[in-house]
């Protein structure tokens, strides 16, 4: 890995450049947390040989412009993969085996001409209070993206959290606010954070509420929790809340969490999409979920996007919320 970089709450960047080392725990030094959705790695934490703050990210990277963002011939989203992968979730579902899954549609184009790091000039664009840009590259690939989703933050004994889920254009605000569909895959969310949170601290939920994300709305609810004395260091949160039901599945039982990673394989998911990426500096730790984003390896562009399924899910209506999802990462990019 040659660089890895993270927008922070407050709003700027923090850029990590290689080699990195890596290390099982955060160290008392600036780190990034970097993983795939399983978390595979043992040593997750890498630690930066420097790296610098600022409220510019293209400036901090300095990557060469002259290449060009990527150009890219997109391949068509394979619909039939993921319409078995529906009908099977909704089998489960009715056999009462799950409440959610999300299954993870990928739209794959090949690189013309361009770089894809250059991509990383557009997250000084498009951020703002409720989207925070992340990413990482190295020799054989990377990924990036700006996520309004955020795992965590912790600072000392306060932990700020959220259930992000239900999605919808932005100019459907009234009718999405209301939709039944959406509310109840949000509340399962909620549910899972208000069990799992209240297990571990003293928990304040906030009001249901929408969020702006670029050209999406999200359902939203906060969360805060105050550790108290008996506060588990931040990486265990890691384990402890990934993943929530936003990106995977409930219940968390080994069958269901057997069918999550084996629609994923299934379908050609990247590892990075739906994991935590995260900072621990100074300031606190800071983890967010890796989604609105693209990875690339060679020549390959890759373009994920889940849905959440449940009991009351229609095809349609989970088809185009993939499609809104890839069309609003390719406006946001400039694809």
């Amino acid at each position: 890995m040659d660089v890895a970089f993270m927008q922070t709450p407050e709003g700027d960047w923090v850029v990590g450049y290689g080699p990195f080392e890596a290390r099982e725990r955060p160290p008392g030094s600036t780190a990034f947390y970097v993983n795939d959705f399983t978390l595979s790695d043992p040593a997750p934490w890498k630690v930066p040989a420097f790296h610098r703050r600022g409220d510019q990210l293209a400036a901090l990277l300095q990557v060469d412009a002259a290449p060009g963002p990527p150009r890219v011939e997109w391949q068509p989203v394979e619909k039939h993969g993921f319409k078995m992968a529906y009908r099977r979730v909704r089998r489960e579902i009715r056999a009462g085996q799950l409440e959610k899954l999300v299954p993870v549609v990928t739209q794959r184009g090949r690189i013309t001409t361009g770089d894809p790091r250059v991509l990383a000039a557009r997250l000084d664009d498009d951020h703002g209070p409720a989207r925070w840009g992340y990413g990482c590259w190295g020799a054989d690939g990377g990924f990036l993206g700006i996520s309004p989703e955020r795992l965590f933050t912790m600072r000392g004994r306060l932990v700020e959290s959220m259930a992000l889920a239900g999605t919808a254009r932005d100019d459907d605000r009234d009718a999405f606010a209301a939709d039944p569909k959406e509310v109840a895959e949000h509340e399962l969310v909620v549910g899972y954070l208000d069990q799992v949170l209240g297990g571990l601290g003293t928990v304040r939920k906030s009001d249901r509420r929408l969020m702006d994300a670029g050209s999406l709305l999200h359902l939203c609810t906060p969360f805060e929790v105050d550790l108290g004395a008996s506060a588990r260091p931040g990486a265990e949160w890691i384990e402890q809340l990934h993943p929530t039901p936003a990106l995977g599945c409930l219940p968390r039982s080994a069958h269901a969490v057997d069918l999550l990673h084996e629609y994923r394989r299934l379908m050609g998911a990247p590892g990075f999409f739906g994991a935590p990426f995260g900072l621990s500096d100074e300031s606190g730790m800071h983890v967010l979920v890796a989604i609105r984003g693209v990875g690339w390896n060679g020549d390959e562009l890759q373009l994920p996007a889940g849905c959440g399924i449940i009991g009351s899910s229609v095809f349609d209506h989970e088809l185009k919320e993939i499609q809104l999802k890839h069309r609003a990462v390719r406006q946001q990019l400039g694809l």
